[in-house]
């Protein structure tokens, strides 16, 4: 005679924990998603578009900058224009000081737009964006939810509602 009992209340509350985690990752997925739209919106179609249809050329190092996140300032030459660009982190494999201005390195650009570039090979960098962009988009809104839930009593009820 307690076996239906128990099994009404244990039907009740998976019920209810369902209902709540269905609230909980649809924020969670709502959060991840803005915050990838957001954040991805910064490098990732340029270093895209110059990884599917970059043409490489080579450029000359016109400028570095170490304190400045190791910004490099690069020239290139399209169709008898001249392009310039730069680009924080020094260039892609090699070592940057310097001593590296005036020397050429290998440059991706896009031919419908030249002003678009990077000075090495662009999958790497786009590979170093994705990766802390879907840590970010993993974490951060887990993070916030799960404060949220401890935080305040009213959000723990609105997860817990049965409607």
């Amino acid at each position: 005679m307690d076996r239906p009992k128990f099994s009404r209340f244990a039907t009740a509350l998976l019920g209810s924990v369902l209902q709540s985690m269905k609230r909980f990752l649809l924020l969670w997925f709502v959060g991840a998603s803005l915050l990838g739209l957001g954040l991805g919106s910064f490098n990732i179609p340029s270093l895209y578009r110059l990884m599917r249809r970059g043409i490489e050329t080579t450029g000359t190092i016109t400028d570095f900058e170490p304190n400045n996140h190791r910004t490099v300032h690069y020239s290139i030459d399209v169709n008898g224009k001249s392009y310039s660009g730069s680009q924080q982190g020094g260039a892609e494999g090699e070592e940057t000081s310097v001593s590296s201005i005036s020397t050429r390195r290998a440059v991706f650009y896009l031919p419908d737009d030249p002003n678009v570039s990077c000075i090495g090979n662009p999958a790497p960098m786009l590979k170093n964006e994705i990766i802390p962009i879907v840590l970010a988009m993993l974490f951060i809104p887990t993070f916030f939810l799960l404060s949220a839930r401890t935080r305040y009593p009213a959000f723990r009820r609105w997860l817990r509602a049965d409607t």
